[in-house]
């Protein structure tokens, strides 16, 4: 874990660019407004996940770049990427869409990791802490799902 990056912000989208002055709003279950996405736990540890994902599928074998590694890489960012897009929404709706599909691609994943397991490309330590973040990530992610659908009846 050493080896990490403990500054996220420099290998994070930066979609300031895309949409000036603007910052998106996020309520927390207390009600306290938070700056934007990366004031949220699960935004965090899908960044983490991202991130042992591509350390993990380095040592995948190399017919498995176009694959199952690709499809990997591609499902762990999707799920930072679209909680940080839904939070940028304005409405609480289409935030839940958002972390709806991060749900799906953290599911995804997890179908991947066991696919991994099982064709004997990941070794158990590995496979362990993966599973356990995938599992971890999907739990928040419903549970903040869970607390803006509260808020909205």
């Amino acid at each position: 874990h050493d080896s990490r990056t403990p500054n996220h912000e420099s290998r994070t989208p930066n979609h300031e660019s895309r949409t000036p002055n603007h910052e998106s709003r996020i309520t927390s279950p207390d009600s306290q407004t938070m700056k934007s996405h990366k004031d949220l736990e699960v935004w965090q540890q899908s960044i983490d996940l991202a991130e042992l994902v591509y350390e993990v599928t380095k040592k995948y074998p190399k017919e498995e770049l176009y694959g199952l590694t690709s499809q990997m890489r591609r499902c762990a960012v999707s799920i930072a990427s679209n909680i940080a897009e839904g939070a940028a929404r304005q409405g609480n709706k289409e935030f839940l869409q958002f972390l709806y599909i991060a749900v799906g691609s953290a599911t995804e994943l997890d179908t991947q990791i066991e696919i991994s397991n099982k064709i004997h490309v990941m070794d158990n330590g590995s496979l362990k802490e993966l599973q356990e973040m995938t599992t971890k990530i999907t739990m928040m992610l419903h549970g903040l799902i869970r607390s803006i659908k509260r808020r909205q009846s």
